[in-house]
This record gives C-alpha cells, sequence and structure tokens, in this order.
C-alpha cells in the first residue's frame, strides 16, 4: 500500500506540474488578445489607445504587467523594440493605457508587443503590420538647382532632400516640356537612403534637348507630399555643330542661345554700315 499511495502522490505531483505547463502555453499561443490596435490599426497622437486582454479563466495567473513595445520591419530607423508604456492591469485581465506614438518615425511596419509580466514569468502577444501616423511628409527640396542646364553628355543625378523620420519611399516625374507622353520622359519609385530621394537620368545627344520638369513626391506609406516643380535644360549642340544649344530664361520658356543672337545682330549692324556707305557712295 504504501508503494501504491507514493506512486500515486507522483503522478498527482506531475500532472499538476504539466497542467501548470500546459496553462502557460496556451495562455501564450492563445490566451493573450490584442484588441487595440485591431489589425492593420493605426496608432496616431501623443494619447495613443491600446488594450491587452487575457481571457476569462486565466487571470489566476496573477499577470499584473503589461509593458508595451514597438519595433518597425525596415521602413524607419525604429529597428530596434522600443518600450513605449508600462501600464497594470485595470480588471482581472485587461489591460488598458496610452503611448506617445509621436516618439518613433512614421511607418506602416511596425509590430505592437503586450509583453505580461507575473513577477515571475512573460508572455507575449504581438501584432504586425501597424502604421504610426503622424502628419503628412515634408515636401522635398530638388538639386540640381531649377534651371540647371546641362551641355555635357552623361547620367545626371537629382537628389531630393526629405524629412528622414516623415518618409518611408518616394517617387519621381521629369516630363520634358510638361508633357508625360514624350520620348524622353520618365517616371518611377526613387532610391531612399536616410534624408535623400535620388533617381538617375541619361543625357547624350541633342535629341535629348529640351526643358525639363521635375518634382519628387515624398510618402509615409499613408500620406504623400510633392515638390513643386524644378526645371533642367538640357542643351547639347546639334550632331556635327549644325544646331545652337538652347538656353533658359528666367519664366522657364527656351530659346536659342544668347551669345548666338549677339552675333547676329552684329552681323546685321555690319551689313547697314556697308550698305549706308555704298548708297552715300553713289549719291556723291
Amino acid at each position: 500500500m504504501g508503494n501504491k499511495k507514493l506512486s500515486f502522490l507522483c503522478l498527482a505531483v506531475f500532472s499538476l506540474i504539466l497542467f501548470s505547463i500546459i496553462s502557460v502555453s496556451a495562455l501564450e499561443t492563445a490566451n493573450i488578445t490584442v484588441v487595440t490596435p485591431g489589425a492593420s490599426g493605426t496608432l496616431s497622437g501623443a494619447s495613443a489607445v491600446f488594450n491587452c486582454s487575457v481571457v476569462a479563466g486565466y487571470e489566476a495567473e496573477n499577470w499584473t504587467t503589461a509593458y508595451i513595445y514597438l519595433q518597425s520591419a525596415s521602413l524607419t530607423a525604429n529597428t530596434t523594440e522600443t518600450l513605449m508604456a508600462t501600464v497594470s492591469n485595470t480588471t482581472a485581465y485587461d489591460f488598458n493605457g496610452t503611448l506617445d506614438s509621436t516618439t518613433v518615425e512614421d511607418g506602416t511596419d511596425y509590430t505592437f508587443k503586450c509583453s505580461l509580466f507575473n513577477g515571475t514569468d512573460y508572455v507575449n502577444a504581438t501584432r504586425t503590420g501597424i502604421t504610426i501616423d503622424n502628419g503628412v511628409p515634408t515636401a522635398p527640396t530638388i538639386s540640381p538647382a531649377n534651371y540647371y542646364t546641362i551641355s555635357t553628355s552623361g547620367t545626371q543625378t537629382i537628389t531630393g532632400t526629405v524629412v528622414d523620420s516623415k518618409t518611408t519611399a518616394c517617387t519621381y516625374t521629369i516630363y520634358r516640356g510638361g508633357s508625360a507622353s514624350d520620348s524622353a520622359s520618365d517616371s518611377g519609385s526613387g532610391s531612399y537612403s536616410g534624408s535623400s530621394c535620388t533617381f538617375t537620368k541619361a543625357f547624350s545627344t541633342s535629341a535629348d534637348n529640351g526643358d525639363y520638369w521635375i518634382t519628387i513626391t515624398a510618402s509615409d506609406g499613408t500620406n504623400t507630399t510633392s515638390s513643386s516643380v524644378s526645371h533642367l535644360n538640357v542643351a547639347f549642340p546639334g550632331v556635327g555643330g549644325g544646331s545652337l544649344p538652347l538656353s533658359v530664361s528666367g519664366d522657364g520658356t527656351t530659346g536659342v542661345n544668347s551669345n548666338a543672337w549677339k552675333w547676329a545682330i552684329g552681323i546685321i549692324v555690319v551689313l547697314v554700315i556697308i550698305v549706308g556707305i555704298i548708297v552715300m557712295g553713289k549719291k556723291k
């Protein structure tokens, strides 16, 4: 009988331990719910509301404190897990509170983590694909400067300076004469890194000549802001030097190079003087 009682006692203790492990495991995987933010949810402002909930029946695990974290996958500089709030349970199994979302960069790839603690153990619940949205991006500033002229064959890099904390991607348009249908026009996604959005375009012959209209648009994944239009003048001589390069005036219009006009006017003046001398000679 003694051996049977000992065996029964060992079995009971083992069962209790196993039940405890299963209970914690079940709590980790199925019984903590991130209520707010919801799926594909958004956190905005200095008092963004969150809620984590433990399913009724598991509150006896004594989860008394919740630690709230945010982490961006790759789109922002906040790729390290950041503690955003610490909150005690408001009922037997609810953890409600607010966090200041303005302390992290805008982006659409955040993970929200609710880490519950009972004085000994931690269990975590997460929700991915969370958006932080605290306003629109600042309009990019384009370089080279407005009305910059290219007269040498090569590839031109065009840069839009942006505010890093408000930007996660950018697009561009470069339209000759403002027309998207022109064969030399182009648009697409720029290369974004830090405070710069860049793209390149090759210019090689007089066939590329013209006034190009450029815009760069910054995006935080939710909102967009476009730069003002910047002009780029491409002015190559024609094949064999047969055509004069174009120049851009202050209002953005194109015309024949101003030095060529000076030569033409000078020639006309000389011709008028010669004709006048000839006429005067005949009258004598």
